[in-house]
């Protein structure tokens, strides 16, 4: 009798960490989503002398230098989504995206961040403050602010500095809505950012 209660335990056992074993390799892995706008053309006037852009690496605000999809329901109080992240943190993401974007305003050469800048004419510096999905009780949408500021590389004197915002309605309340939400609102601010950068004399 104690034989036969052994080997059912024994059984039992097996049983439970081969199920373990299956449900770890099952287990889906996050989803990853990328971040690739409709970058708008400038409208700036094509006026004056062509000048060098020097773009550093974007920087971001505390709590959003992270690659975790960051969603707000309550105000002062970030939380993300356990099984959706970005490919990448948005301020990764988005140099590359503001050199493409300002490489259509007129008259303006861009070097990107690592590039050789000893002939640059303007640095820009970037900093994500918001970049999130927020949801009230009747929809939710994408929410992302820049600061910008331009220097004088010579002098480094600071010569325009400008916050820049954009809100896009998400077409669904869920990660996905948020992802196609925060590709809008990216591509506004982008153009508003080109549009300041051009202006700029």
């Amino acid at each position: 009798m104690r034989r036969g209660l052994r080997a059912l335990l024994l059984s039992a056992l097996v049983l439970l960490s081969g199920c373990t074993a299956v449900g770890r390799m099952t287990e889906a892995a996050p989803q990853q989503f990328v971040l690739a706008p409709e970058l708008p053309v400038t409208t700036a006037e094509a006026n004056g002398p062509v000048r060098v852009v020097a773009v550093a690496q974007p920087r971001a605000r505390s709590g959003y230098a992270t690659a975790h999809m960051i969603y707000t329901e309550a105000p002062y109080r970030l939380d993300h989504f356990a099984n959706n992240e970005w490919a990448d943190t948005p301020a990764r993401m988005l140099e590359p995206l503001i050199v493409r974007a300002l490489e259509s305003a007129p008259r303006l050469t861009v070097l990107g961040a690592g590039s050789t800048a000893s002939y640059a004419d303007y640095y820009l510096d970037t900093t994500v403050l918001s970049f999130h999905q927020r949801f009230t009780q009747e929809a939710s949408a994408g929410v992302v602010a820049l600061r910008v500021q331009l220097s004088d590389a010579a002098s480094g004197r600071v010569v325009a500095t400008r916050i820049l915002e954009a809100e896009a309605p998400a077409p669904s309340r869920d990660p996905a809505g948020g992802v196609a939400a925060l590709n809008q609102a990216t591509a506004t601010v982008l153009g508003q950012l080109a549009e300041f950068v051009a202006q700029v004399k």
